[in-house]
């Protein structure tokens, strides 16, 4: 399925995430489903809760998986890092623990998700070339 496909499964009400759709059954697929989590989260100008976490993340529906977490995932492969250290989606937990104390701008939010959203662009690309 195209990115496209999976955003009409994606929405959010009352600032929680929803999905209700189907599981990727492969890497192309997975990172597409990423990608419209993202794209539909860096539409709101606040945290989105379950946003941070696994639901509706294609790639940790596939990968993310105890004992193994994160094994042969396109992510930790790009990176050698589990659970998405070291890629923008720690910029958006960073924000999201940070909110409590201190007010950070709805943009900053969006601009965090923005920043995913390019990378697993970048993580894509990659699928596709090692096919």
């Amino acid at each position: 399925m195209e990115v496209n496909d999976y955003l009409k499964f994606f929405s959010i009400e009352y600032e929680a995430l929803l999905y209700n759709g189907p599981e990727p059954t492969n890497d192309l697929d997975a990172v597409n489903m990423s990608i419209a989590k993202w794209t539909t989260v860096a539409k709101c100008r606040y945290s989105v809760a379950l946003a941070i976490g696994t639901l509706g993340c294609g790639l940790c529906s596939l990968y993310n998986i105890y004992p193994n977490e994160c094994e042969d995932c396109p992510i930790y492969n790009h990176t050698g890092a589990r659970w998405c250290q070291h890629t923008p989606f720690g910029q958006y937990v960073h924000l999201d623990s940070c909110r409590a104390e201190k007010d950070i701008p709805g943009s900053d939010f969006q601009k965090a998700a923005k920043r995913e959203v390019a990378f697993l662009e970048k993580i894509k690309k990659e699928i596709l070339e090692n096919g």
